[in-house]
């Protein structure tokens, strides 16, 4: 700080009356701030952003809890650090879940096939994104079940005399991502009277923990009958089963056996 007195005097040196305004006076001088230097924002260029968790196409489980970690590195794949860094989490499907740190653990994605995206903005103002897709979410039953419908028919005539006739037939089975719902078809042909009768399946089948209750819907060609069914899943398999008399005269008894083959 630069203080300058203020004094009055003649030409000859003479001490002279100062105006009021400067007797007594200083001008104060305040030196300004020395020039700062520019911040350096070279160890941002050409940063990139990952989501490292969960993996491409990951399957998680309903109410599962799932780690997911960002990371940024550098031109060289070293890791940047992240403290000044500004990241939001999103997913396409649920508007409402969203999360601002580079790492943390959640369990609330609802069932679907997500696409995550991870968005950056680093102090130098660059906007960074990473899009994760096919994150699918469901629970441990869902998927496809592929395997053979068995129909056994006995059919008894008007001498009281019975006949049975067999067929089986491929059958397919989609478990719901909820693992709640189970619906599909089968077909198989079966020689009735003489006549080679075609029977296709309808199947809508309602999931209680790993008891399955439902319809075996059968279309006889020239009639339809809904079948009561029973059985039960796994992560790994597919059983039911049904019966009743058709016609009054054909006792029917069908059966499912099913492996899973797809999530």
């Amino acid at each position: 700080m630069i203080f300058l007195l203020l004094a009055c005097t003649t030409e000859d040196s003479t001490e002279k009356i100062c105006p009021e305004e400067v007797h007594d006076s200083a001008i104060i001088i305040e030196p300004s701030e020395p020039a700062q230097e520019p911040e350096d924002f070279s160890m941002w260029e050409n940063a990139t952003l990952r989501i490292v968790s969960p993996l491409p196409a990951q399957r998680i489980g309903i109410g599962e809890e799932q780690e997911f970690i960002a990371t940024l590195i550098n031109q060289e794949g070293d890791e940047l650090p992240w403290e000044e860094v500004d990241i939001q989490w999103t997913s396409d499907i649920d508007e409402s879940w969203s999360f601002d740190e580079f790492s943390f653990a959640d369990a609330n994605l609802s069932p679907g096939v997500h696409l995550i995206e991870a968005h950056a903005v680093l102090p130098n103002n660059n906007r960074l994104t990473y899009a994760l897709g096919g994150i699918k979410v469901q629970h441990p039953y869902a998927g496809i079940y592929s395997g053979t419908t068995t129909i056994d028919a006995t059919v008894t005539d008007w001498s009281g005399n019975e006949t049975v006739v067999s067929c089986a037939g491929a059958a397919t089975l989609v478990v719901d991502l909820e693992g709640k719902k189970a619906t599909g078809s089968s077909a198989c042909i079966l020689q009735l009277f003489g006549q080679a009768q075609e029977t296709s399946y309808e199947f809508d089948i309602d999931i209680n923990e790993s008891d399955l209750s439902g319809l075996a819907i059968a279309d006889f060609g020239i009639a339809q009958r809904d079948f009561p069914l029973t059985g039960t899943v796994s992560e790994t398999s597919m059983s039911a089963n049904w019966a009743d008399v058709v016609y009054g005269t054909i006792d029917v008894v069908g059966q499912l056996d099913l492996i899973k083959v797809s999530d």
